[in-house]
């Protein structure tokens, strides 16, 4: 449900007119002021006291292999030093119930000539399969699309991770790439996959029937 427009108030009897709205829209129903909380996660812009956290993430159950390092156990110092590398913004996911973390995402590699990036998002193997966190995808594009004028989101994975998506973000994203048995893995090869969300997808998807995504 949209909110509604700024409206004009009078104010006192010298009758001081101004605008009063606490969220103000843009033209494509984005807010102004980007939402980063909402019914079951916070957004959190990465900070010095969650390096250690976010290690941990890593390297816990099947991030350990899914995730950035793919097997690799890099050490703390390293890991802290290619943590911002390429990134455009990242967030810890928090629940919003006990402000407990429990992922991170994140946009990467942009483009801004051309106006796309690459999007990432890694949970506890505690909340995989759960559908909550699943509204940090919903949160975080708003964000990226509200804040730059990209015109697609790009995710790319092994095929083996493919599975992570189907309830996720791939319901709204098309598959424009596939690179036949690129990957090895756990004794043979995976097609590599490229999934793009346009912005105008996006804003279809939002205003529909994704339930926190079109709610105040």
């Amino acid at each position: 449900m949209r909110r509604s427009p700024p409206r004009l108030v009078c104010c006192g009897a010298g009758r001081t007119w101004k605008v009063t709205t606490a969220d103000p829209l843009g033209a494509e129903g984005l807010a102004v002021e980007p939402k980063l909380a909402g019914r079951h996660v916070v957004l959190r812009p990465v900070g010095f006291s969650d390096y250690e956290f976010l290690y941990l993430l890593s390297v816990t159950g099947s991030n350990l292999w899914r995730w950035r390092h793919r097997g690799e156990t890099p050490s703390p110092e390293l890991f802290r030093q290619v943590l911002h590398a390429g990134v455009l913004c990242q967030f810890v996911i928090l629940r919003a119930s006990d402000s407990e973390p429990v992922g991170l995402v994140l946009a990467y590699n942009p483009d801004i000539r051309n106006r796309h990036c690459y999007m990432a998002i890694c949970l506890l193997p505690t909340v995989h399969h759960q559908s909550w966190p699943m509204e940090s995808i919903g949160l975080f594009l708003d964000y990226v699309f509200g804040v730059w004028d990209f015109r697609k989101v790009y995710v790319e994975s092994p095929e083996f991770n493919a599975e992570q998506f189907v309830n996720g973000a791939r319901r709204w994203m098309t598959e424009e790439g596939r690179l036949r048995e690129h990957w090895y893995h756990s004794g043979r090869w995976w097609d590599f996959i490229t999934w793009a969300l346009t912005r105008d997808q996006w804003m279809e998807s939002r205003m529909g029937n994704y339930g926190y995504l079109s709610e105040t």
